[in-house]
């Protein structure tokens, strides 16, 4: 009986969002619960929304745009991963000047790693900084199943 009442506790974990980076998916101020589960079953998908540990202790939460062996890159505010248009209904439309800001040579995503952003591009650090890049397989927490607002005000 206690395995089953510890068991949540290995598995799932909340989190406070604070940033304004994952907008106007993820709020500053919501809350999100992390399947880390999910994640040692090797489940990662193109835009699943993760929890990720920095270097520094950091956690964070990004959207996956790459995976290992993809290349990306971004011109005129649209992602391409391995060449082909990615269709990203989740991102806010910007002004072409805004459009430019986002651009970003290729990258390649080496094995082991994954590319991540966060959906508020303008006002994101993640893997197309230096201080992220790239991050790390065993640096994922686990996945964002859910999220929520205490005070919807």
């Amino acid at each position: 009986m206690l395995l089953l009442f510890c068991l949540p506790f290995f598995t799932v974990s909340i989190y406070g969002i604070d940033g304004v980076s994952m907008e106007t998916t993820i709020y500053d101020g919501d809350y999100v619960l992390v399947n880390k589960l999910k994640y040692v079953r090797n489940d990662l998908r193109y835009t699943n929304i993760i929890a990720i540990k920095l270097e520094n202790g950091e956690k964070i939460v990004k959207r996956v745009v790459g995976m290992p062996g993809d290349t990306l890159k971004m011109e005129n505010g649209v992602l391409y991963r391995n060449g082909n248009v990615v269709n990203e209904a989740y991102i806010e439309h910007y002004t072409d000047e805004q459009k430019s800001l986002l651009n970003f040579n290729e990258y390649h995503i080496t094995s082991g790693y994954y590319f991540v952003m966060g959906d508020n591009r303008l006002n994101s650090v993640d893997s197309r900084n230096v201080s992220i890049g790239l991050i790390p397989k065993e640096d994922i927490i686990g996945r964002v199943i859910t999220q929520y607002t205490l005070n919807p005000n």
